[in-house]
């Protein structure tokens, strides 16, 4: 399986915390300097989740054109994100991935004659948005109180994940289906 790590400097705070609801693993730079950003791009000091033979690529979204033409210089893959609304960055950055996974699963795919990376790129309800942490699936009788009621009880039937970092709930409301049905139309 091919894991992406979107890190996206402070101009883009936004941006990553839609990605990161779309199950993309964001590191949002906000109190990052630019040579730290590119350090972490190079892979020094970088946790893979996909562990030992996982394919990890690293992709840097910024709107600042020193940084990504320094990244690019040094062989980073660095891309340029445009100016204007959020959807339509959005829109861009999900291309973006999807390309970038895309020439990794046919790298790993030259390598290995016989099989084939996996191909999931974006998995709502697996990412806090707020701290970038693998959410937890909770049952919902255990948050009364914490959630609203129709929640609590699982009478809509979805699935509710808590972060086990900061604490934040969520749950897979009728936002939930519209973000997949976006995604799917991308």
């Amino acid at each position: 399986m091919v894991h992406v790590v979107v890190v996206v400097d402070a101009m883009l705070g936004t941006l990553a915390k839609r990605l990161r609801l779309a199950g993309v693993d964001v590191i949002y730079g906000r109190s990052m300097g630019d040579e730290e950003l590119l350090t972490f791009l190079e892979g020094r000091d970088v946790f893979c989740e996909n562990g030992p033979g996982g394919v990890c690529t690293r992709l840097l979204f910024s709107r600042d054109r020193g940084l990504v033409a320094e990244g690019q210089s040094r062989g980073l893959t660095c891309f340029l994100a445009p100016s204007g609304d959020l959807d339509s960055t959005w829109e861009w950055a999900v291309g973006v991935i999807k390309w970038a996974v895309g020439r990794e699963t046919e790298k790993v795919r030259g390598m290995d004659k016989g099989g084939g990376a996996e191909m999931e790129i974006f998995s709502p309800g697996t990412r806090c948005s707020r701290c970038n942490s693998l959410l937890d699936d909770v049952p919902p009788h255990l948050f009364r109180g914490s959630v609203p009621d129709n929640v609590a009880v699982g009478s809509w039937g979805g699935g509710l994940w808590r972060c086990p970092t900061c604490g934040r709930f969520y749950w897979a409301g009728t936002h939930w289906d519209d973000m997949k049905r976006y995604l799917a139309g991308l």
